[in-house]
């Protein structure tokens, strides 16, 4: 099997990036149709062998196709490291296929397409999918030091219709199109992940992508998703703000009675032309569904993780006018419906491992929990890491810490602790191990940033806690804008926000700092871990 490995070392980003926004770039020329120089490349064939084969000296013969089954050990890919020492996850050739599958079904993506990823891990999809890959120029450990115009070029030079980029990338170059006037029409869509996307990022994005996509059918998962079968009803989502510790909704709504299916008659056959079986009159237009138009490209924000990807998605335009004013409240960031074939599931929190899924029962919508999932694409194990499986008797069902057995399946916890709301839409609260336990209860980082985060002046901001579990002091460490350096006036402003808020009222400390720690794959996930060693340094002063 491949072997792949994070950008930039064994261990978590500690060490902070350079400043998020450096001097932008001048605005670029116009295109005069000249390609710049973007590295296209299809395929693995060494050029040493393409020349011998043109030559005719070499045979295709001589590289034979390996024939191999679906639970064949494919790649070992290595996770972020964002709350631990990373980890390498065995994925096998059918959770592979599973992935291309989900997401080419998803965003309806078709063979001819190009593609510029942003990690370039993702140019493997695109070999299987029948997509060009053009390879960005950037330093693929520093998405957020990107130079936005090299990102632009590649994009228009090469006709683009697809780009990944984490959210630190895209922050920067929405920020350049947007001062610049920049637009790209040839995206019919954009992908980020890695970590929440700011709204401030959402909001560049959408000014940005201009192109069309043609409009998803009704039954399209890019419409409706794809939640655990008999579990999610579509209700009306509250607007309720969350509470530390308690439900967005306060019932489990009953369950639907069910209903006898209904035979439908036979449709008249097709041949007879619509005007002779009654239906309408030549040149009457009554009645008929008339063509929607094209839907704007979009920029999509796939949720999942290394072990488990992909698992739900959501679009800026949707974000903005639907979840983000309550995100700014404090109900988390919603990362969407679950990906058709991808099952979700919130139990009760907890430490260790769980022996089967019938040990947990399921949370009502609105209460925070652990987030599961099981789906084709989620991966059984970590490569020869008996310890963070904690696999027992193999002749017997395993206890696993990642894993929990229920039956012929298994589902995946992924560490972070979220909500379904009454509509299926999935909400990420945090990290499992970011939880801040006070002696008021417990504090969910993502809740609580989201109410900081809408501060015109703020660039990001990380919940710490400082203590023992069960009576830690809840720090709030925040990074200005750059060229904002009143952090008097600002802490100020900040403490009004805390008290505006049930959730963030009991934070009394508030540090600021140059640039936060965040991992070297994308830039964007904090090391809370070495934020609170600072914190605590600090509050000593």
């Amino acid at each position: 099997p491949a072997l792949f490995h994070p950008w930039g070392g064994w261990g978590p980003g500690v060490g902070a990036p350079p400043p998020p926004h450096p001097p932008h770039p001048p605005a670029p020329p116009p295109h005069n149709g000249v390609r710049t120089e973007n590295h296209v490349e299809c395929g693995g064939e060494g050029a040493e062998h393409r020349a011998e084969r043109q030559a005719g000296s070499l045979s295709h013969k001589e590289f034979p196709i390996t024939r191999t089954q679906t639970t064949d050990p494919a790649a070992v890919i290595f996770t972020s490291g964002s709350t631990g020492p990373p980890k390498g996850v065995l994925y096998e050739h059918g959770m592979f296929n599973a992935q291309v599958d989900l997401l080419q079904k998803f965003y309806g993506i078709e063979p001819g397409e190009v593609d510029l990823p942003g990690f370039p891990l993702f140019s493997l999809f695109n070999a299987a999918m029948g997509v060009t890959t053009v390879i960005p120029d950037m330093d693929p450990t520093k998405p957020a030091n990107v130079d936005p115009l090299k990102i632009i070029e590649a994009i228009r030079d090469n006709g683009v219709t697809q780009a990944f980029g984490s959210p630190a990338l895209w922050n920067r170059v929405g920020a350049y199109c947007v001062e610049n006037g920049v637009e790209m029409p040839s995206l019919k869509r954009a992908l980020s992940a890695g970590g929440p996307v700011p709204i401030r990022v959402l909001e560049m994005m959408t000014k940005v992508l201009t192109g069309t996509v043609p409009v998803a059918a009704e039954d399209s998962p890019r419409r409706h998703g794809g939640p655990e079968t008999g579990e999610s009803s579509a209700l009306p989502v509250s607007g309720t703000a969350l509470a530390a510790g308690s439900s967005l909704i306060g019932q489990h709504p009953e369950p639907a009675a069910s209903a006898v299916p209904l035979k439908r008659p036979s449709p008249p056959s097709a041949s007879v032309p619509p005007c002779l079986r009654g239906e309408i009159h030549p040149g009457d237009t009554r009645g008929l569904t008339p063509p929607r138009s094209p839907e704007l490209a979009d920029l999509h924000t796939p949720y999942g993780a290394t072990e488990s990807l992909p698992v739900a998605s959501i679009g800026a335009r949707e974000v903005l006018t639907r979840t983000a004013a309550m995100t700014r409240q404090g109900a988390g960031t919603c990362v969407g419906r679950a990906f058709p074939g991808v099952d979700i599931r919130i139990i009760p929190i907890t430490e260790g491992p769980i022996a089967s899924i019938s040990d947990r029962h399921t949370l009502p919508p609105g209460e925070i929990g652990e987030i599961i999932v099981r789906s084709p694409a989620v991966t059984r194990e970590y490569f020869r890491r008996p310890d963070s499986t904690g696999q027992a008797d193999k002749n017997v069902c395993p206890t696993l810490a990642a894993k929990i057995p229920d039956g012929e399946t298994f589902w995946h916890r992924i560490g972070d602790v979220g909500y379904l709301d009454t509509e299926g839409l999935l909400w990420f609260c945090g990290r499992k191990a970011h939880i801040v336990h006070t002696q008021e209860g417990p504090m969910y980082s993502v809740c609580c940033e989201g109410v900081f985060d809408s501060h015109s002046q703020v660039f990001r901001s990380a919940l710490v806690g400082i203590g023992p579990k069960g009576q830690q002091q809840p720090v709030l460490v925040v990074e200005l804008m750059p060229g904002h350096e009143m952090e008097t006036r600002i802490e100020g402003e900040l403490r009004l926000l805390a008290q505006s808020s049930p959730l963030t009222k009991i934070i009394e400390s508030f540090q600021f700092i140059k640039s936060m720690p965040v991992d070297t794959r994308h830039n964007v996930k904090i090391n809370r871990e070495a934020l609170a060693v600072w914190a605590k340094e600090q509050l000593k002063r």
